[in-house]
């Protein structure tokens, strides 16, 4: 007699409803809808360029007006990195500049969105590739759903 013959029928049940909701949980948590985006809020994705090397942060007080502008135009034109202006004059917040001065930082931001985006891109483009392609674009309605805009109170 096999194994599975010998347990209850109640418990398979069991086990089949915690399966069920659990997918359920899955499809219909906000969460599986937002992973779609990379970062939740900009100091995320300030963090991250810390981490990776690609964020000089600047401590002395700077002008928002003329000289933070100048220093982002020459850090642009020579292909430099991200800045974090902490101490900005006239200011009650930190500033950050030049986060997609080059290709390579904006698909190091996007990395996990990138993908996502060029199906809807390409969807856009040809929205009859949905039918011809299904396996390619099946999740491709979740992803746009979750790139809407949040409603706020």
């Amino acid at each position: 007699m096999s194994k599975a013959a010998k347990t209850p029928p109640p418990l398979r049940l069991a086990a089949w409803c915690v399966r069920i909701r659990k997918a359920e949980k899955l499809l219909l948590s906000p969460l599986w809808l937002w992973k779609t985006m990379g970062y939740h809020k900009l100091r995320q994705c300030v963090d991250d360029l810390q981490s990776a090397g690609q964020l000089v942060v600047i401590e002395e007080p700077v002008d928002a007006n003329l000289e933070a502008a100048e220093i982002h135009r020459r850090v642009h034109r020579s292909q430099g990195p991200a800045i974090l202006f902490k101490n900005v004059v006239g200011c009650s917040f930190p500033m950050v500049s030049n986060l997609f001065g080059t290709l390579e930082r904006a698909r190091f931001l996007f990395r996990d969105t990138l993908q996502n985006v060029k199906r809807l891109v390409e969807l856009k483009s040809d929205p009859s590739a949905f039918w011809k392609r299904p396996g390619r674009f099946w999740k491709s309605p979740w992803h746009a759903m979750g790139m809407l805009p949040r409603r706020r109170r």
